[in-house]
């Protein structure tokens, strides 16, 4: 199992962590912190066991009790730059979590006086327990054992997951200490993205110098060295943007009606959707913190105004990507942030370099040609060099031969970057995109990226025009049709024209966005919901020279939508066909949640088609069987795993499309599997690369009823469409699959590597509205809200997969609740999970 923790001892962490100057700047200094030298004793005052004398018997303390005299016990030792106050019995107003840590450190014009958490305001979370080995989440006994494994001290480490999470939710961080007391012992930790670095259980008792010290070293550091952003600023009621923000939420009379069909003016000028201004005033309702966020590109700095997320992935160790509804300050409009942590490695480029990638394409004469439907970038850029440093002291401690190459292969150093304005950015910037190592020095030199189990990552911002909802708010089956298709094209774009493969196709990153089409002959534009595919930061170069060697040391994506083939093999290369099964799955998925069928328990097919796994006799986590089955076609596809009752759609054009998908993907795996029965064994000498994923050079073999459908992205009409079969092929389970596919299985399976096949079958059926046998069959999400799953979700070792009351591809947007504060944790967006 893969830890994401650390361990560092309490002196260790103090010089790296809480370093003291006599002559320390303000605790409120907003600009990165220079390391100081370690203070000589006599700059540090100091204590003895009186200091905690009422805490001798902690042991037999309860909670209560023991926070409340451990509070007491260190007045005199912690200055008053930091106060320390509770909050174990109320959350937050409006906190639909119900999250409601001990106490926490805040600064004295900060400090809390209702009993609160305030997470927008904390400093320094602190949570006690009492003394019990079961409520230590962490184990000191082996060198290689870092956290405990038993249910208990799972638990209490998911809870301690829970507060970081909120602090990171609510506050613009780096990383965030939180000092836990479990009876008369202490452990100080340190979150960020890559994990936890976390101190040896001390008798404060007994050492009462070593938490005294801490504490004291503690109070002492400015906010950027307590991990809040330097690049974030936080706006004060009174501050003009704070007031500009309440201004631009304000309804406005000409915005427009973003409905589909509604009339589209007839202007050059700026406006906005109604949706987008609604979406932003949203996020600054209620005691919500604001913030303005820089952006550097090229030398420059951009600033936008940002409130609550509108998106936040859930958990600590991780992208941690949260998306915003920004301000653009210099152009005067909205645009769409996304905040993220991304994977630091070589040859991992940024999101914006991808997508300018794709937004520049040129054609064979080498006009513009860009790929459609995917985001158009405003701005983008790493921040301040900020990177995860938990990787660092793994190394440190697990692997001290090769940390110093493997610090060398990073692309930036965050501690000799400039720490002023843009300097920094252009440096880091710079080191990024121009003083990367040749292929052939990092074979030389780049360590097994498995080396160190825990991810780097680097702080990033992405900036795009298109502010878009998600798929869920689709009206109908013929729409969610519509948007399926357009997220195609841009798929089959990417990989012809720019030669990328999105390899994260997912409900999460399939959205919609109104755009202004000319219907019929009037030449009037009106309003039409069309598909964006967003998120190709997991995006990957194909075609040419081939780089076999693994980019990161896991492989990530969205296990849900993920195809069979992926979840058998984990090492296996992406490819079209795995591509477009994935947009099958998000089709059947979001069908089955939000369109009238005879699948009554839609939670229960959810949970044992899109997140059961399995474990093979290696211990290896892959593909649930129902899947397998229903994919392969040794299962039909029936409403639960017992029933022999087919699935059936309230839209009959519906029906007929899945089959026919379900016809080419079923002759896939049938050819798949015969090839791979019948290849030759391999030879004893050096194996060779994997060959790329071959690019779809198939003629486009759909036709269209009016140009105005594809929008800008105008498709060539063969003379001659191919003939799909009225009545899909049905095939019978097969035992061995020894025997040689017939003709017809290998002309199917061809399909399911053709993205102009796949856009047939399904554009077919969108075509089929045109004569009226769509219904109108969107009805409520028909998983309830109080649906509980019965068993894990994706590998057991990921880290999206814990506890899950209710599974949903959304949860933040959706609302959902975490759990209360002896819960375990809360539902989780499952968009980034390792396998």
């Amino acid at each position: 199992m893969a830890h994401k923790a650390a361990r560092l001892d309490a002196d260790e962490f103090m010089d790296h962590f809480f370093p003291y100057s006599p002559n320390p700047p303000s605790p409120h200094a907003h600009a990165d912190s220079t390391p100081t030298p370690t203070p000589t004793a006599a700059a540090i005052p100091q204590w003895d066991s009186s200091t905690f004398g009422d805490l001798e018997g902690a042991e037999r303390l309860n909670e209560k009790e023991l926070s409340s005299r451990f509070i007491k016990a260190i007045e005199t030792v912690v200055p008053d730059l930091l106060k320390l106050s509770e909050s174990q019995d109320k959350p937050d107003k409006g906190d639909l979590s119900g999250q409601k840590i001990d106490a926490a450190f805040f600064r004295p014009d900060s400090l809390p006086t209702d009993g609160r958490p305030h997470w927008a305001d904390q400093m320094v979370a602190v949570e006690f327990k009492t003394h019990d080995k079961q409520n230590d989440p962490f184990d000191d006994q082996g060198e290689d054992t870092v956290e405990g494994d038993s249910n208990g001290r799972r638990e209490v480490r998911g809870q301690l997951i829970e507060y970081a999470e909120q602090v990171f939710k609510y506050q613009h961080r780096t990383a965030l200490f939180m000092l836990l007391v479990m009876g008369r012992r202490f452990r100080f930790l340190r979150w960020d993205r890559s994990g936890t670095i976390v101190t040896p259980s001390i008798d404060y008792y007994v050492q009462p110098q070593v938490l005294c010290e801490m504490l004291w070293r503690m109070a002492h550091l400015t906010e950027v060295q307590l991990g809040c952003d330097p690049s974030a600023t936080r706006l004060c009621r009174t501050d003009a943007d704070y007031i500009t923000m309440n201004v631009i939420a304000l309804p406005v009379a000409d915005d427009l009606d973003h409905t589909e069909y509604a009339e589209y003016p007839d202007t050059k000028d700026y406006r906005v959707f109604r949706y987008v201004r609604a979406m932003f005033s949203h996020s600054i309702q209620g005691n919500w913190p604001r913030y303005r966020l820089e952006v550097f590109q090229d030398g420059k700095k951009f600033l936008f105004l940002v409130g609550k997320p509108v998106y936040h992935t859930a958990g600590m160790a991780g992208r941690g990507t949260q998306g915003f509804v920004a301000y653009d300050l210099q152009r005067k409009r909205f645009v769409w942030l996304k905040d993220a942590w991304r994977a630091h490695y070589d040859f991992v480029d940024q999101e914006g370099t991808i997508l300018m990638q794709l937004n520049n394409t040129k054609d064979a004469e080498g006009n513009p040609s860009p790929v459609a439907n995917v985001p158009t970038v405003v701005c983008h850029g790493d921040v301040r060099g900020q990177t995860t440093r938990t990787p660092e002291f793994w190394e440190m401690k697990n692997d001290a031969t090769s940390a110093q190459d493997i610090s060398s292969s990073r692309s930036t150093n965050p501690t000799q970057a400039s720490l002023s304005g843009s300097s920094r950015d252009e440096e880091a910037s710079a080191s990024t995109k121009g003083k990367k190592r040749s292929r052939a020095e990092a074979e030389k030199t780049t360590p097994d990226l498995d080396s160190c189990p825990l991810r780097r990552h680097m702080h990033y911002r992405l900036v795009v025009e298109e502010v878009a909802m998600p798929l869920r708010d689709f009206k109908g089956g013929f729409q969610l049709l519509t948007i399926i298709l357009d997220c195609i094209l841009a798929h089959e774009d990417a990989v012809n024209k720019a030669k990328i493969m999105h390899r994260d196709i997912s409900g999460g990153n399939i959205l919609i966005f109104p755009r202004a089409l000319s219907f019929g002959n009037s030449g009037k534009k009106h309003v039409a919901w069309r598909g964006l595919l967003a998120d190709w930061e997991l995006s990957k170069p194909i075609g040419g020279v081939h780089d076999d060697r693994a980019r990161q040391p896991e492989r990530t994506g969205t296990w849900q939508y993920m195809s069979v083939a992926i979840l058998l093999d984990h090492s296996k290369v992406v490819e079209i066909s795995d591509e477009l099964e994935s947009f099958f799955h998000v089709l059947l998925y979001y069908a089955l949640r939000y369109l009238r069928s005879n699948c009554l328990q839609v939670g229960s097919f959810i949970e044992t088609f899109f997140d059961a796994d399995f474990t093979d006799p290696n211990g290896k986590r892959c593909c649930g069987p129902v899947k397998m089955g229903i994919m392969t076609g040794t299962q039909p596809l029936t409403i639960s795993p017992i029933s022999k009752e087919p699935i059936k759609f309230a839209s009959k054009p519906l029906n007929e499309m899945f089959e026919e998908l379900l016809t080419a993907f079923r002759s896939h795996y049938i050819v798949r599997d015969y090839e791979a029965q019948n290849r030759p064994q391999p030879s004893e000498s050096p194996s060779t690369p994997a060959p790329e994923p071959p690019v779809d050079t198939d003629p486009i073999i759909y036709a269209c009823t009016s140009e105005s459908f594809f929008g800008n992205r105008l498709a060539p009409i063969n003379a001659t469409p191919p003939s799909i079969p009225a009545e899909p092929l049905q095939l019978p389970p097969h035992p061995a699959r020894l025997s040689k596919p017939s003709d017809e299985v290998i002309a199917n399976a061809k399909k399911a590597s053709s993205h102009g096949a796949i856009l047939a079958i399904i554009h077919k059926a969108w075509n089929r509205h045109q004569f009226g046998e769509f219904t109108v069959d969107r009805v409520d999400d028909k998983v309830p809200v109080t649906y509980k799953a019965q068993g894990r979700v994706g590998p057991a070792d990921s880290a999206a997969t814990s506890t899950v009351k209710r599974r949903r591809m959304q949860t933040i947007q959706e609302g959902a609740e975490g759990s209360s504060k002896t819960s375990r944790r809360p539902p989780r967006k499952t968009g980034s999970c390792k396998i």
